[in-house]
């Protein structure tokens, strides 16, 4: 199939951006509570461009912001303050982990520390 598709070549060419969107389903974006806005921001501020993202709007007068690829489309991962906070546990209901895509081991290498300390100190 894919060589057919291959040989055709792109169908969706030319089209308006709208229609050479996928239909896969595939997640937009993702909204995360977290108990402080704060610290929040401050770690992910460090982390989030070494993984390639950054902030694709300010922080809102509430605090909340978010991020997303950096100039390209793709998944962004808002967040919000937790206005029922309570301790987290990856074997609860809700969000088990959050994983990040990234271009090489060079990339998780030079982000892994973030989360292992993360994890250690009980950053957010």
């Amino acid at each position: 199939m894919w060589q057919a598709r291959k040989q055709r070549g792109n169908p969706l060419r030319g089209r308006p951006q709208e229609e050479q969107m996928s239909r896969s389903g595939f997640i937009d974006h993702i909204g995360i509570g977290v108990p402080d806005l704060v610290a929040a921001k401050r770690y992910y501020d460090e982390l989030m461009p070494i993984l390639g993202l950054r902030a694709w709007f300010p922080a809102t007068e509430a605090g909340e912001f978010n991020y997303g690829p950096a100039g390209a489309r793709g998944s962004q991962v808002f967040f919000y303050q937790a206005l029922e906070p309570g301790p987290h546990s990856r074997h609860g209901t809700g969000l088990q982990h959050l994983s990040f895509m990234v271009s090489s081991r060079a990339t998780v290498r030079e982000a892994h520390p973030m989360g292992g300390y993360s994890q250690r100190r009980g950053r957010p």
